[in-house]
């Protein structure tokens, strides 16, 4: 029981992690949505609008960065799980070591 709420408790910091990717996922498909309608604009005037559209998102991407120094997104939670798993099996492997 111990092993599974030490499991949890460390995966609880990663949720923000998860839920910027989620966001980001979706923004890609508004500007996915918003070229589209590059594809049926008939005047100019909403055609110009939806290029605006598209130039915004595409140089305004959704990237929450901490401290400026890494991203949440799906990377930073496989990052800590390797590092997770690193360490793991090192210290099985020293503690065979000192038996």
């Amino acid at each position: 029981m111990n092993t599974v709420q030490t499991i949890a408790q460390s995966f609880i910091p990663l949720i923000p992690a998860l839920f910027a990717e989620m966001v980001y996922k979706e923004t890609d498909k508004i500007k996915l949505c918003v070229t589209k309608q590059l594809l049926v604009c008939k005047d100019t005037k909403s055609r110009d609008a939806v290029e605006n559209a598209v130039r915004f998102l595409e140089q305004r991407r959704f990237r929450y960065t901490v401290w400026r120094l890494f991203t949440l997104d799906i990377t930073l939670i496989f990052t800590v799980v390797e590092m997770i798993t690193t360490y793991t099996v090192a210290m099985i492997q020293f503690t065979h070591f000192y038996d």
